[in-house]
């Protein structure tokens, strides 16, 4: 994620805020142990030798740590750190960069179900180009419907863009 806009202390002083975002540190957890599992049990079985009766049943899970990264970092890794609502504006925070996202400037906003549920949203920085941004929601026992961020958020995306 780029950094398109820098908060200032004047943007946010005074206003009401509201955590929409989680960061499980499960999931991280659980990553990078599953990876980290595979690996060893790769290297255990090249090493004891038993890898030259059959060469190829090293490709498997080699094959399973490549898909098992790109799935990770697609669902896990990549999303913000928090995401702070302002009523006026949401305040995305990853790493050290923090990025102000007026509503006035997203296009859309999107919840994909699953384990964990995620919330992308799509906007248009300071140079006009469309950006997206996902992060994971609070968890919640039923997720089987639409994440309530996801339906406030458009509901005040509506209001925003008919002023």
């Amino acid at each position: 994620m780029r950094a398109t806009g820098f908060s200032t202390g004047s943007l946010c002083a005074g206003s009401d805020m509201n955590r929409i975002s989680t960061s499980n540190p499960f999931h991280m957890a659980f990553s990078v142990f599953s990876l980290g599992f595979l690996f060893v049990l790769t290297l255990i079985f090249i090493l004891s030798g038993n890898f030259e009766d059959a060469p190829f049943l090293t490709l498997i899970p080699i094959l399973m740590f490549i898909f098992g990264c790109i799935f990770f970092k697609k669902i896990i890794w990549s999303a913000a750190d928090d995401v702070l609502d302002y009523n006026d504006h949401l305040l995305i925070k990853n790493g050290a960069v923090e990025q102000t996202i007026f509503l006035k400037d997203i296009l859309s906003v999107e919840g994909r179900l699953g384990s964990p549920e995620r919330i992308i949203i799509s906007f248009r920085d300071s140079r006009g180009e469309v950006m997206k941004v996902m992060f994971h929601p609070k968890t919640r026992i039923f997720t089987f419907s639409v994440h309530p961020v996801v339906l406030d958020l458009n509901r005040r995306l509506r209001d925003a863009k008919s002023v």
